[in-house]
């Protein structure tokens, strides 16, 4: 039998933030001041569909899982962190408060101080699954994900408009035997592919992040208790 599954998900995130903190002690009474100032939005919309087989032959269940799911994510903000340390760079006046007795005012940024950062990310996944369960104690599982991924980050201050195109193929598989004492030994092995879109302080792209992960273990389950034993290896 064959049957069809589809989750949705959307996110919207809408962030202003404004923040003044102490930095470090001038003399006994004074302490330096820096700023913080956010203002955008993230926005993220996910799609996954998948169509699960099930059949059985003697002794032996499979299930098959055939999938495909799309991300798109886009950000839009004005930022700026002002402090002493880069006051010159962005014409910063700084002036000490009292820590004793406090004189609190408001400081409007220009233009010139805001940095304006845009990123979109668009990715398609394709993946396949498969497990097999012989005589109800043994299970062998195996699958694979193809994922392409396309990037745009933009940040006008720095001058930055980069693009990325990005793909991977990653595997996953494992087995487990299942004992009439609830004791189940397992050894698995996954990989994992995530594109970035942001770059770092000298403006290049990230590279995507990937891992590998193999893990060996016991699972036990008796008298409702459960526990388990791992002792995972990733790179």
């Amino acid at each position: 039998t064959w049957t069809f599954h589809q989750n949705v998900n959307y996110t919207y995130l809408n962030l202003d933030l404004r923040n003044a903190y102490a930095i470090a002690m001038v003399d006994e009474r004074q302490a330096s001041r820096g700023l913080t100032y956010r203002d955008g939005f993230a926005q993220n919309w996910a799609t996954d569909n998948r169509l699960v087989g099930e059949w059985q032959w003697e002794d032996i269940e499979n299930t098959l899982l055939l999938g495909f799911d799309y991300r798109r994510a886009n950000t839009r903000r004005h930022d700026a962190d002002l402090s002493p340390y880069n006051s010159t760079q962005y014409q910063f006046i700084n002036t000490p408060i009292d820590i004793f007795n406090p004189v609190y005012g408001n400081y409007t940024l220009n233009d010139d101080q805001l940095s304006y950062h845009r990123s979109g990310r668009h990715q398609n996944g394709y993946y396949i699954q498969n497990q097999i369960k012989y005589d109800d104690r043994l299970i062998f599982l195996l699958g694979g994900r193809y994922d392409q991924s396309k990037s745009r980050t933009q940040n006008e201050i720095m001058g930055i408009d980069s693009r990325t195109d990005d793909s991977k193929f990653t595997k996953s598989a494992g087995v487990i035997y299942l004992f009439d004492n609830g004791v189940s030994p397992y050894i698995s092995y996954a990989e994992s592919f995530l594109p970035i879109a942001d770059y770092d302080a000298s403006g290049r792209q990230y590279k995507p992040t990937m891992g590998k992960q193999t893990e060996v273990g016991v699972k036990t389950l008796r008298m409702g208790l459960t526990a388990m034993l791992q002792l995972p290896f990733s790179i």
